[in-house]
């Protein structure tokens, strides 16, 4: 629907929808919609769509060239996407691709249209990064050595509970829960990568999440990430020998957990769990984005 050179979208994981847009010179109405988050290469996807699969290749490609903006005219003719269902595609992107962690702002999507609605032209734009190429290349550096040493510990396991929880225990070991941003209004990038967890070392739930995802990719272990409805929470979501699983390694984590808990050992009460423990342990919204439900309890009580 067109409105005054408007449309209008809907960030259905954000909670945001409105209506976003104005002239541009050429005459042509141009309509922008806004995605509000932080972006964050290959990963273990599971069910993407091969249209999906295609825009979120244009994106990644444009983020590890340093694109400041990224062309999809092509890809929305051909396949006529709505604004909400691309933003919402380019999150996903975010989440899919845990070893880019140098995106420091959201992104727009801006449409050009002629006047009886027809496309002109449309593109990601307003990426910025926190790093520049150089820089990026030392840190990547730093991070691919980290997951060196991660893959360390589980060089010879076959077995991948045993695998998951390796690196479960060792992601608890080395990360502290950033405790100076987790309640910071400002969505700050640097505790919220992958990066910050295994490098920096200090990270908020988002960044353990990226983290474990990033170890479970290099482990060849499929994963997703489970998100708080209200986006006040992130986890990960894990499949182990051919059925999924909630893991939440921020709550394992003595130090995020609190002083009365950081006086004891790792937990792993978090760890293979149902979805009837997660609701059980406080985990009472999530969104998995159509994949399957954790019916299976088998591991409840052996990590509890």
């Amino acid at each position: 629907m067109v409105r005054n050179g408007n449309v209008p979208f809907a960030d259905s994981r954000n909670g945001v929808a409105g209506w976003f847009g104005g002239g541009c010179n050429d005459g042509f109405p141009r309509v922008v919609a806004h995605c509000g988050y932080n972006l964050k290469v290959p990963a273990l996807v599971t069910g993407l769509a091969p249209e999906d699969a295609e825009l979120q290749n244009i994106i990644v490609a444009g983020w590890k060239s340093f694109a400041s903006t990224i062309d999809i005219t092509e890809f929305v003719w051909k396949n006529r996407w709505r604004p909400d269902r691309i933003l919402a595609c380019a999150r996903e992107a975010h989440y899919n691709h845990p070893e880019v962690f140098y995106l420091a702002r959201g992104v727009k999507l801006e449409q050009i249209l002629r006047p009886d609605g027809t496309l002109i032209k449309a593109a990601l734009t307003g990426l910025t990064y926190s790093l520049t190429m150089p820089e990026y290349l030392v840190c990547k550096s730093k991070l691919d050595a980290a997951v060196v040493e991660a893959m360390s510990i589980i060089s010879g396991v076959a077995n991948e509970e045993e695998k998951a929880l390796r690196l479960h225990d060792y992601l608890v070991n080395v990360c502290d829960c950033d405790v100076t941003v987790k309640n910071d209004t400002v969505y700050s990038t640097r505790a919220r990568t992958a990066y910050s967890a295994l490098v920096r070392r200090k990270a908020v739930c988002e960044g353990y999440a990226m983290a474990y995802r990033l170890l479970l990719n290099a482990a060849g272990i499929v994963s997703d990430v489970s998100i708080d409805r209200n986006d006040k929470h992130i986890w990960n979501y894990v499949k182990v020998h051919g059925r999924w699983y909630h893991v939440d390694v921020t709550w394992d984590d003595p130090v995020c957990a609190g002083p009365v808990q950081r006086r004891r050992r790792i937990s792993r009460r978090h760890f293979l769990m149902s979805d009837r423990k997660a609701r059980m342990t406080g985990h009472k919204c999530w969104d998995v984005r159509g994949l399957p439900p954790a019916n299976d309890e088998r591991y409840d009580e052996k990590y509890s």
